[in-house]
C-alpha cells in the first residue's frame, strides 16, 4: 500500500511521530490531549 505513495507514508508517520512525542511530553491527562482524543472519538 505504502509503495503506492510514498510521500503520504512518510506523512503519516511523520504526523504519528509528532503525537507520539507531544503524549510523552505532556500525558494523557494534559487538557489539550482530553480535547483532541474527545472530538476525534465523539465524546465531547
Amino acid at each position: 500500500m505504502e509503495q503506492d505513495n510514498p510521500v503520504l507514508a512518510e506523512s503519516y508517520m511523520r504526523a504519528h511521530l509528532k503525537a507520539a512525542q507531544f503524549l510523552s511530553e505532556r500525558g494523557w491527562n494534559d487538557d489539550e490531549v482530553l480535547e483532541v482524543v474527545a472530538e476525534w472519538t465523539g465524546q465531547d
